[in-house]
């Protein structure tokens, strides 16, 4: 008996993403790209929305999710402790973002793509 399919959204892919990434030791937040920025201004002088995320923006800035089918693509741009590996964060931040997305998303295959934008203290 066939009751129907599951489909998992875009919205939901970049929601693991950013949360598992931001789970990875020595990540210590995302970094929103341009659009994001522009997008979050924007729905702010519209409506006053103001998110759950640091300064207004949605919890997912610096998160790019594309699917095709079982696989989903994703770009994360983050920010590392300093003094921490930063080839050894981006790689387990890489990993585990890859598995939980096949996990938790229902993914056949997921590419995941770290792009390390800044270093900071905590």
């Amino acid at each position: 008996m066939n009751v129907g399919r599951t489909v998992v959204e875009t919205p939901v892919a970049e929601k693991i993403a950013a949360l598992t990434a931001l789970d990875t030791p020595g990540v210590i937040r995302l970094e929103p790209s341009i659009s994001a920025l522009a997008a979050s201004l924007s729905r702010r002088a519209l409506s006053g929305w103001r998110g759950p995320g640091r300064d207004g923006l949605p919890p997912t800035a610096g998160v790019r999710a594309e699917i095709s089918g079982d696989d989903v693509s994703v770009e994360i741009a983050l920010a590392v402790e300093l003094g921490r590996p930063v080839p050894d964060v981006a790689a387990a931040a890489q990993r585990r973002v890859a598995d939980a997305l096949t996990e938790l998303g229902g993914f056949a295959k997921a590419a995941v793509e770290i792009l390390v934008v800044d270093v900071d203290h905590i």
